[in-house]
Parts: C-alpha cells; sequence; structure tokens
C-alpha cells in the first residue's frame, strides 16, 4: 500500500507544482489588468463592466463540453484495468482534444489577459470608457482565437483526422454531458451575484463585490493546480480497486492544499481593508466585509479538498448535476432575498455565497463518504486546522493592539506561518507520506530542503512510517 500512495503523491505532487507555477504567472497577468482598470475608473463604471463580463462568461462554459474531466477520468480507468484498447480508443481523442485543449488554456491564461493588458495600457492613454474596455476584453479574445487558429491550419491542418466511433467515445460523451451542464451551472453560480447586484442595486455595488471576489479567488488556486493533476492517479487507484490508497492519498493532499491556501486566507481575512487599499484603491475598502466571508467561503472550499473530482472518477456526474442545481437555485433565492428584499448589497451577495459553497462541499463530501467512506479527516489534519485558527486569532489580536502599517503585515504572516508550523510539529501531523512529497518537490523545484526535512524527522514521535 505504502508504494502505491508514494508514488500518487510524487506525481501527483511534481504535477500539481508546475500547474501551480503556471497558474501564478496567470494570475499575476489578470491582476495588473484589474488593477489598471480599478484605478482608471469609477466604482460605479467597474460594476457596468463587471456586469458586462459576467453575462459573456456564460458563453465560455461550452467550449469544454465537458469532455476533459471524461476523457482523463476513462483513459485512467482503462489503463488501470488492462484496458489498452479503449484505452488507448480514448487516447486518439484525447491526443487531438488534449493538445487543442492545453494550448487553448495556455492562450487564455497567458494570451488573453497579456493581449488585454496591452490594449489597456494603450486605451487608458485616451481616457478610455467602459465600453472601450469591454471592447479591448473582446479584442484580446478575438487575438487568441485568431492565433489559436493559424497554429492549428499551419501545424497540425484543420481536418479531423482519423475518428473513433466506438463504445468507449458514446459512453465519454454521455458522461461528460452532465459536466457540461456542470460547468455551466458553475458559471452561473459565480456570475449571479454580480449580476443580480447589477440588477437590485447600484451598478458601484457589483464592482466592490468584484474586487472582494478577485481576491477571495486566489485562496483556490492550490486547490485547482491539485484537482487538474490529480484525476489521473486517483482513476487508476479506483480501477485497480485500491481504496485505501486512494482514501490516503486524499487524505494527505487535502492536508498540503489547506496548508498551501493559509498564508493567502490570512492576510485576505485578518488584514482585508489594507490589502484591497494597497493593491487597488481606497475606495473599495468599504469590500472589506465581503472580502472576509468570500475569503471563509473558499477556505472552506480547500479544507474539504478534491471532492468533486473523486465524485467524477467514482462515474457520479449525474449527482454532480443535481447538487449543482440545487446549489445554483439556492444562490439565486438568497441573492434576491438578501439583495433585494434586505438591501445588504455586496455583503449580502458575499453572504449568498458563502451560504451556496457550504451546502454544495457539505452535501457532496457526505455523498462521497455514503458511497466510498471516503473523507478528508484525520487526526493529524484536524488538529493543526484547530491550531492554526487559535494562532491567526492571536496574532491578529496582537497586531490590533498596535499601530497598524503596511510594513508589518509581511512579519505578522511570518510570524502565522512560523506558529503554525510549529503547531504541525507537536500536534504529531507529519508522516511518511508528507517527506516523500518534500522530496517530490525538491527535485522537481531544486530547492534544497534538508533542513525542514530535517526539523521534521527530529520532531516528537508520531504517525510517520518508519
Amino acid at each position: 500500500m505504502s508504494e502505491v500512495i508514494n508514488s500518487s503523491l510524487k506525481s501527483t505532487a511534481k504535477g500539481t507544482i508546475l500547474v501551480f507555477f503556471g497558474m501564478v504567472a496567470s494570475i499575476l497577468l489578470w491582476f495588473a489588468t484589474k488593477v489598471l482598470i480599478v484605478r482608471n475608473i469609477t466604482t460605479e463604471e467597474l460594476g457596468l463592466y463587471s456586469i458586462v463580463i459576467g453575462a459573456g462568461g456564460l458563453v465560455a462554459a461550452f467550449a469544454a463540453l465537458g469532455i476533459q474531466e471524461g476523457i482523463t477520468r476513462y483513459v485512467s480507468i482503462f489503463l488501470g484495468r488492462g484496458e489498452d484498447v479503449k484505452a488507448a480508443s480514448i487516447a486518439r481523442i484525447a491526443v487531438r482534444v488534449g493538445f487543442i485543449s492545453a494550448f487553448i488554456s495556455m492562450l487564455i491564461h497567458i494570451g488573453q489577459p497579456l493581449s488585454f493588458l496591452i490594449l489597456l495600457i494603450f486605451l487608458f492613454m485616451f481616457r478610455i470608457s467602459v465600453l472601450s474596455i469591454s471592447i479591448a476584453y473582446s479584442a484580446a479574445m478575438f487575438i487568441v482565437f485568431v492565433s489559436l487558429t493559424v497554429y492549428y491550419s499551419n501545424r497540425i491542418g484543420l481536418q479531423a483526422g482519423h475518428s473513433v466511433l466506438d463504445v468507449s467515445a458514446g459512453e465519454l460523451l454521455r458522461f461528460s454531458v452532465p459536466l457540461l451542464i456542470v460547468n455551466i451551472l458553475g458559471i452561473v453560480l459565480t456570475w449571479c451575484d454580480t449580476l443580480m447586484l447589477g440588477r437590485y442595486a447600484p451598478a458601484e455595488e457589483a464592482g466592490i463585490y468584484n474586487v472582494a471576489m478577485t481576491l477571495a479567488k486566489l485562496i483556490i488556486f492550490p486547490l485547482a493546480a491539485l484537482e487538474f493533476v490529480y484525476m489521473p492517479a486517483a482513476g487508476q487507484m479506483y480501477a485497480k480497486g485500491q481504496k485505501d490508497e486512494l482514501k490516503k492519498t486524499y487524505q494527505i493532499l487535502t492536508k498540503w492544499v489547506f496548508s498551501a491556501s493559509l498564508p493567502i486566507f490570512f492576510v485576505l481575512f485578518f488584514f482585508p481593508e489594507m490589502t484591497i487599499s494597497f493593491i487597488f484603491d481606497g475606495r473599495y475598502a468599504v469590500s472589506a466585509t465581503s472580502l472576509r466571508l468570500l475569503s471563509a467561503c473558499f477556505m472552506f472550499h480547500a479544507f474539504m479538498g478534491a471532492n468533486v473530482t473523486l465524485m467524477i472518477i467514482m462515474g457520479r456526474s449525474g449527482d454532480l448535476m443535481r447538487v449543482s442545481a440545487y446549489v445554483t437555485v439556492l444562490n439565486i433565492i438568497l441573492n434576491y432575498i438578501l439583495i433585494k428584499y434586505m438591501g445588504l448589497g455586496n455583503a449580502g451577495a458575499s453572504a449568498a455565497t458563502l451560504a451556496s459553497y457550504f451546502a454544495m462541499n457539505i452535501i457532496i463530501s457526505f455523498m462521497l463518504y455514503r458511497m466510498s467512506g471516503i473523507h478528508p479527516f484525520t487526526t493529524q489534519y484536524v488538529k493543526p486546522v484547530i491550531s492554526s485558527a487559535i494562532i491567526g486569532l492571536i496574532v491578529y489580536a496582537a497586531a490590533k493592539s498596535l499601530p497598524l502599517y503596511l510594513w508589518m503585515m509581511p512579519l505578522y504572516l511570518l510570524l502565522y506561518l512560523i506558529g503554525y508550523f510549529i503547531s504541525l510539529i507537536l500536534t504529531k501531523s507529519f508522516e511518511q507520506q508528507d517527506i516523500d512529497m518534500l522530496d517530490a518537490i525538491s527535485q522537481k523545484t531544486g530547492m534544497e530542503l534538508k533542513m525542514l526535512k530535517r526539523i521534521i524527522y527530529n520532531s516528537p514521535k508520531s504517525s510517520r512510517v518508519q
């Protein structure tokens, strides 16, 4: 069992590091565009821009068709079962679709924000309007589309090539349709708050909410990177019936995702006004309450781990579709009540998102546990989670009792991380698999982690496998 777990954790860790760095590049580019926009237009104009982008975002959900998750699941499961013929059949689709998907992802994550940033810099020199920002956004997408078309035509050709029409492909499509609906509902869930703020509140409320959402979503990037590379390893373990190994890797990786998300959460949750004012503008400091609520929302999402990925691996796309539908309806109802009738504006939209994500994760995790017995909660995970909350409150209380300056925030963050690391040692939360993941990260990044591993090995005896 240990060898299977170690192999899966190492491969997942290496892949997650690569995806994470790619996402960091994307985040920096998008942040540059968002900061440029926020600092050059009014809050009302930002609200209008957010509403336009939210409406347009619904179209993007149709592009993937849910095929990416379906291909990853079926290839890994067929290989795990030794059904090479079916795996090869799906692989023929995956090679073409996967190449296109990867190239599109690269262009969207890097090419689109880069094009958008360049266009914005040019247009802001001429005192652009909100309409011009929307045009620049659409132009950036068009540039990416043209670039992709030209490259694909010259490199591969536009002919469909050898098609594969067998049971595997049909099963893939049937499985992927519910995931398409899940993706669409996810877009609706993401942008519902902004659109309803635009309908039932002043336009500036949507802009204020958009600033808080932009920052809060940083918390779940470690989870997104993990989900991207975890599915193939999880699929093979599931196909081979390695239930215990699947459960253990899920628990360990969830602990790592939570730990990676903590520094971002600490800054955003405990110092929202300072963070918003520094990155964007003091005008948006009023979104501090929204940022706190949304930070708690996405931290809980990271806390529950890759539960959606495991549901996909186990073939429960239909269940995911139904849960997504329920949660989306709940979100719409809550937004209607909190924004229109209670007049809570962006804070009400944030509360609706928090409640919706809590409900979604609890339902999905309960379903996952009921059908497989898999859950992320171990002593090595729960203890440091509780201690991290206590340490965060202590550091925040100390910070509030002193004059708070921007240059002091890194100091408070460092104190918090040191306290969290000590809590991991005192609660005996390190396992042998954690050391193996550190080795994998060290090999992939070239960073020497000898001191860190020495501290862990010399810590009090824990559940580490000797």
